[in-house]
């Protein structure tokens, strides 16, 4: 798992080739147990507050000192969330280009990722997202390969010709 969290991240703008199923769950599956954990954690923290808070309300003694833990508690349950939505927006990118390659190796454009944008259609993405891969070449497989210069034919002197591709 954590080698499909890597490789995600290392081709953090690739939107070309193809991408297995597997990648594809994996890392999918690392996104909801942390989005599980940190939600679990600021329910937590706010429950704290509450009890905080409750605990100095029913013995009239509304002091400092609980306002100051409820205030710890909430503060704590903001900065953890302020985190996580900077890693939400963080991955933002690797997950939209790991999804363009895993629509390319199910034979699929990766212009159905604007589905994102209609209100079901995530759920039809990660649907189509688990579709078997094509064998052999898929068509959209080069879909959104940078075309910087075209392969260039030389001839050497032993007349032998070869091929580079930029």
């Amino acid at each position: 798992m954590l080698n499909s969290i890597k490789s995600t991240f290392r081709q953090y703008a690739t939107f070309y080739g193809r991408e297995t199923r597997r990648t594809f769950l994996e890392f999918f599956f690392f996104q909801v147990i942390i989005s599980f954990m940190v939600a679990v954690i600021v329910i937590v923290c706010w429950i704290a507050a509450g009890l905080t808070i409750n605990e100095a309300n029913s013995s009239q003694n509304l002091d400092d000192t609980a306002w100051l833990g409820a205030t710890i508690w909430g503060l704590l349950s903001l900065g953890l969330l302020g985190l996580y939505s900077l890693f939400q927006i963080a991955s933002i990118v690797p997950t939209l280009a790991l999804q363009a390659r895993r629509l390319h190796d199910a034979n699929f454009s990766a212009w159905w990722l604007l589905l994102h944008l209609l209100p079901f259609g995530s759920v039809a993405l990660f649907i189509m997202n688990c579709f078997h891969s094509v064998n052999g070449e898929s068509i959209y497989e080069n879909e959104g390969r940078p075309r910087g210069r075209a392969s260039i034919t030389r001839t050497t002197s032993t007349s032998s010709t070869t091929s580079d591709e930029w």
